[in-house]
């Protein structure tokens, strides 16, 4: 599925920093897969709430709303998306365009790849445009417990 995403080998300016504004706010996550999410100025990373894992999507669109930040037509920066959960809030929140990251989706496993091919399917079936883009912006983090540079 990856494969029919829009592969894009030399980002815009806004692109790039989204994307690294995703990852920074990644590395704040002590999970064993730092996972980030950009958007309208706002962002999160995966984190426990109440005992259960919130997904850095779905905080960063409860953030959003919570702030009354406008997210109907914008675009979210997601190095590794989307779950089918956090699909459909993305799709309830009005984005327009998803940006991921082929250094992160690349390495989607086991259950998760199920998932995130839901998710994805979901915000092709919605309209949303889906975009990877592929270039090394040189960050370190953790993936599915592993040391990963991207």
């Amino acid at each position: 599925m990856f494969e029919d995403l829009n592969l894009i080998s030399k980002p815009n300016f806004d692109d790039v920093r989204g994307l690294t504004e995703a990852y920074r706010e990644a590395l704040l996550s002590s999970h064993t897969t730092q996972v980030g999410a950009y958007v309208s100025g706002i962002s999160a990373h995966n984190r426990e709430v109440g005992g259960k894992r919130m997904h850095a999507e779905s905080l960063a669109l409860l953030h959003c709303a919570r702030l009354g930040v406008r997210t109907q037509d914008q675009t979210m920066y997601a190095p590794w998306a989307a779950c089918l959960h956090c699909a459909q809030d993305i799709v309830q929140a009005g984005i327009r365009r998803v940006v991921t990251h082929k250094g992160v989706m690349e390495k989607t496993y086991g259950e998760w790849l199920t998932s995130v091919e839901e998710g994805l399917s979901l915000l092709y079936s919605e309209g949303i445009q889906i975009d990877m883009i592929d270039y090394t912006l040189d960050i370190q983090l953790t993936f599915n417990g592993r040391e990963l540079r991207v």
